[in-house]
């Protein structure tokens, strides 16, 4: 009987070809535009997931009100991030960060140009980028100390266990440690970087981030298990507020 279903099938194929065509290149279409749909979501669903805190994790959203206008965006001012975690108990961790800055640097006779960024010493307590060398509670406490990427290790040095404790001259201007060696950014991280320098250093170069009325930075927070995220957003929408007022009665964060 089946065999009867797949001539008479056949049959119809090469009586109406240019509309069995049709059909078909349509049916094959749609399946292909299904896949690819399907493999995106999965690829999209992989960002950032591989952060053991995940679900906690959160970064600063503002608002500003000007002139009857509202812009957004994940710029808050450069001092936010340490007087949340001193001041609301909700927050377990709490790290700044800017936009990545191409940097040269030195060892021996190897000069090298790399693109990174700054962060403060909860950097690696809260998001679970892999420590190939070094320490995530230790890696960021020192002013002058640096963690580069695999690839950056192995370029300089050779590997990560040779880079480790050496100096590395950066822009010409100052010796750095390196604390820790991480390894390389995957493709499903929303930020990426090979090497983080310390807040400490971003400041040396960006006087104006330690005052309240600047919004440039960006600033994620690690909140503690017990906290309500919801509760949390509405009793930081008017945090501002109570610093740098003349300006701040504009912002809002979420």
């Amino acid at each position: 009987m089946l065999k009867n279903y797949l001539k008479i099938a056949w049959r119809n194929l090469q009586k109406n070809k240019v509309f069995s065509f049709i059909n078909i290149l349509g049916l094959a279409l749609g399946i292909g535009c299904s896949l690819l749909i399907m493999l995106w979501v999965q690829d999209e669903k992989k960002i950032d997931a591989f952060h053991a805190n995940r679900n906690y994790l959160y970064s600063i959203y503002e608002r500003q009100y000007y002139d009857g206008k509202i812009s957004t965006g994940h710029q808050s001012p450069g001092l936010l991030y340490e007087e949340m975690k001193k001041v609301l108990p909700e927050v377990r961790y709490a790290s700044p960060g800017a936009w990545n800055d191409l940097s040269t640097f030195q060892a021996g006779d190897k000069i090298i140009k790399e693109e990174g960024n700054y962060a403060g010493a909860d950097f690696f307590k809260m998001f679970s980028f892999p420590l190939l060398q070094g320490n995530a509670n230790t890696a960021l406490t020192n002013p002058e100390n640096i963690a580069i990427s695999r690839k950056m290790a192995n370029d300089i040095y050779g590997s990560p266990e040779q880079a480790i404790g050496k100096t590395l001259r950066y822009e010409n201007r100052k010796d750095l440690k390196v604390s820790a060696v991480f390894e390389n950014i995957s493709n499903h991280s929303s930020i990426k970087f090979d090497y983080i320098l310390t807040w400490e250093i971003f400041l040396e170069n960006n006087s104006w981030a330690r005052d309240w009325g600047n919004n440039g930075p960006t600033t994620y927070i690690q909140l503690r298990e017990d906290a309500n995220p919801v509760v949390f957003e509405k009793k930081i929408r008017r945090f501002l507020d109570n610093y740098n007022k003349d300006q701040n009665a504009n912002f809002r964060i979420e």
